[in-house]
């Protein structure tokens, strides 16, 4: 993993299939009291989402946001993907896709590649810590797949805490 590569993805094609994902989910996000941000109704068809995406990118300096996390990754990856290496084996991905978008939770992750970032919240030091317990989830998915959600949360929290303390001593363990 000593090559990891860190695609961002910016695109108003990935930014609408976060929307998706997180349309699915929302009964979830609440129930557990989680945050989120999701500007549309459950039932909505998506008809105006090029508008509401227009609207957010706006609101939310979605070019800023890019190049603020970018310079983020790049400030902390020399220390954290030694650290990642560890965790690593043959059977692991050394490229993934970061999608930015504003919809959803924090963080979230489809196997085997994607991490979304949700930028509505925090600030470009805290996006790559959610964006590394993410990829904790993708790295660890074998070890993780029998556990409940909230074991998960705590194994990849301790794991963060772990090998990353050092790096981002203000991370936030979840209070879920």
């Amino acid at each position: 993993m000593k090559d990891l590569v860190l695609h961002f993805d910016v695109s108003e094609k990935s930014i609408i299939e976060s929307a998706e994902i997180v349309k699915e989910f929302i009964p979830f996000l609440e129930e557990m009291k989680m945050y989120y941000y999701f500007p549309f109704s459950q039932k909505s068809d998506f008809d105006n989402i090029s508008t509401q995406i227009q609207k957010d990118s706006d609101t939310f300096k979605f070019v800023e946001a890019e190049k603020s996390i970018k310079e983020s990754w790049k400030k902390y990856a020399p220390s954290i993907i030694p650290k990642l290496s560890i965790l690593s084996n043959d059977t692991h991905l050394d490229k993934y896709r970061c999608v930015l978008t504003f919809y959803g939770p924090y963080g979230y992750y489809y196997t085997p590649d994607t991490i979304y970032i949700n930028i509505t919240k925090c600030n470009p030091d805290e996006w790559v810590e959610t964006l590394i317990h993410e990829m904790l989830h993708l790295i660890l998915s074998e070890q993780i797949k029998k556990l409940t959600h909230l074991e998960e949360e705590r194994f990849i929290d301790k794991t963060f805490v772990e090998l990353f303390g050092d790096i981002f001593p203000n991370y936030e363990v979840q209070d879920i």
